[in-house]
């Protein structure tokens, strides 16, 4: 029986979850849109602010196996 995820269902299972890829997902409407989209327009360009100001970004970059 192939898992796809930490929970190995067994032969007494009733139902067996299947976690949907993240192609296969659309927030489109309610209060996860407008928060997804929230984050979007403020809240990851002020950490992206902040991470330049620091003067970490050119770290993260070598993290991230950029510039090498």
């Amino acid at each position: 029986m192939a898992t796809n995820g930490p929970a190995v269902p067994t032969t007494q299972s009733h139902a067996i979850h299947r976690p949907l890829g993240v192609n296969q997902v659309a927030i489109t409407g309610g209060l996860l849109s407008q928060w997804q989209e929230r984050n979007r327009a403020v809240s990851i360009p002020l950490g992206m602010e902040q991470i330049e100001q620091a003067g970490s970004l050119p770290n993260l970059r070598l993290a991230a196996g950029e510039g090498r």
